[in-house]
């Protein structure tokens, strides 16, 4: 193995790490930490915490190299604690592993795709629905507010939503929906609440006993209120018996499924209503959470950045105009806002890490790598390396363009991840972010309210990197106005699919 920090029984490198550190080293996030391991052990770094063998990883090749190698294709050796959230058993995608999690990367990729992930017109359909109702809530926001400023922390949550729900269950939801926006604030605090010291439970079992030193209770608390919202919208779509005559949606689809398995008793059988459920938790937390983080952020470097907020103006407006509504298809003409959406999953990382499993015995570099070794791969390091980027910690769009003006270094980018395990959703992330982008900035311009202090774009470190909130003034750019008829128009026609919940 690597160095790294000396290991004692039970309790691994703790007391190294405390000795090195003390113990305000938990107060820091996970990539502060790593920093600071770095300074003393180098990289890579092999540490043992409680039953956990790891190896620290923040170089991009070795990163890039061990995500797309088979020898690394499970996310994590069997834990308990894992399996308290997953119903028991390798169910869902983000941390399942074998066959269960081929069978249902293999099914989603291509009912997903059949239902509308990889079809530019219906995604923009999708796109221009819910971005119009965004549209509607955010005016009545701005009315009811005196100095026009709103808060935008979570504003673009249920929009988000939407657009993925549409995706798989061919409806919406409404911004009064109380139940809904109940599951809305869950899923955002469940996101944005848990700081990573909290989650040693995962390493030491024991602590799930002290509710002041781990965040068990809550973590699996949140996540079963998530799997009773969806197994809920489960059994109703059950009861109601559409999806045996014709599979219409993805739930449609998957229910269709589990009843044909269990009518042929089936062994294994991967298609249960616990495996839907987690499914859609997963497919939920990898698509919308990080799609409405990286809006806000959008949003506030516009705020903090007003040169680059202009830049972006100028290209929408000398490729798209004002009078048209954006078209996925437009992202190959306006490579600088494109450069400011890359820069944005840069600079911010909204998944700092993340970890593959070693499937057998293996190796990094020169170095010995036992089966079912955790690597922590450091995705901000690697974001924020000084050997890959020039000046890391400023936000700079520039850096993802070459001197012709053209898109480059796009590859540098990992914040999906890349190989089999790559984000389930990343395809729509990366589309609707940008589509929904492009429709604020043909619309908006924003601004920090006055006498207020400028947004901080340090991020809030939860199960993630999340903005802290913040106030904005959003004023309307001078449309002209066959845009505002045709929108007009356009909603009309659409209202009539916008129920509580179609």
């Amino acid at each position: 193995m690597s160095p790294g920090p000396i290991s004692f029984p039970f309790f691994g490198c703790l007391a190294s790490i405390l000795y090195h550190f003390g113990w305000n080293i938990f107060s820091k996030s996970t990539f502060e930490m790593f920093a600071d391991f770095k300074k003393i052990w180098g990289s890579p770094i092999s540490f043992k915490l409680g039953r956990i063998r790891a190896v620290l990883i923040d170089d991009m090749q070795m990163a890039r190299k061990l995500m797309i190698s088979e020898d690394w294709a499970n996310r994590l050796d069997d834990n308990p604690m894992w399996y308290k959230q997953t119903f028991g058993g390798h169910n869902g995608l983000l941390i399942s592993n074998g066959e269960s999690w081929k069978e249902m990367r293999k099914f989603i990729h291509k009912n997903l795709t059949r239902h509308g992930f990889g079809r530019t017109r219906a995604l923009e359909m999708i796109h221009e629905i819910e971005i119009l109702n965004f549209f509607d809530h955010l005016d009545k926001l701005r009315g009811k507010s005196e100095d026009k400023a709103i808060n935008m922390k979570g504003i673009f949550n249920i929009s988000a939503f939407n657009i993925l729900w549409r995706l798989v269950a061919g409806s919406r939801f409404s911004y009064n929906n109380e139940e809904f926006i109940k599951m809305m604030k869950l899923l955002d605090e469940f996101a944005r609440s848990i700081h990573p010291r909290e989650m040693g439970f995962l390493v030491f079992p024991w602590l799930r006993h002290f509710p002041k030193l781990s965040a068990y209770q809550k973590f699996i608390d949140n996540h079963k209120q998530m799997q009773n919202f969806f197994l809920g919208i489960i059994e109703e779509r059950r009861r109601a018996g559409d999806y045996k005559e014709k599979q219409e949606t993805f739930i449609d689809v998957f229910l269709h499924e589990i009843d044909h398995h269990k009518n042929e008793n089936m062994t294994p059988n991967y298609y249960t209503d616990e495996q839907f459920a987690m499914v859609l938790v997963d497919l939920f937390i990898t698509g919308f959470v990080p799609t409405a983080s990286c809006l806000e952020f959008l949003v506030m470097f516009m705020i903090l950045h007003p040169e680059i907020q202009n830049k972006c103006h100028e290209e929408i407006d000398l490729v798209i105009g004002k009078s048209r509504f954006p078209s996925i298809n437009d992202n190959e003409n306006m490579p600088y806002t494109q450069a400011v959406c890359l820069e944005v999953l840069r600079h911010v990382t909204f998944i700092p890490m993340t970890t593959r499993a070693a499937t057998k015995d293996t190796q990094i570099d020169d170095y010995f790598i036992p089966k079912g070794t955790i690597a922590a791969l450091n995705i901000y390091g690697i974001h924020h390396d000084k050997n890959t980027w020039e000046n890391p910690s400023e936000f700079n769009p520039d850096r993802f363009l070459d001197a012709d003006g053209k898109l480059c270094n796009q590859d540098l980018i990992l914040a999906f991840g890349t190989g089999k395990r790559i984000c389930p959703a990343e395809v729509f992330a990366r589309v609707s972010t940008f589509t929904y982008f492009v429709y604020l900035m043909q619309k908006y311009s924003f601004e920090c309210p006055p006498n207020c202090v400028p947004p901080d774009p340090i991020p809030s470190v939860g199960m993630g990197n999340y903005a802290k909130p913040y106030r904005c003034v959003v004023r309307d750019r001078q449309l002209v106005s066959s845009y505002t008829i045709a929108n007009t128009n356009h909603k009309s026609s659409l209202d009539e699919d916008c129920g509580t919940l179609v």
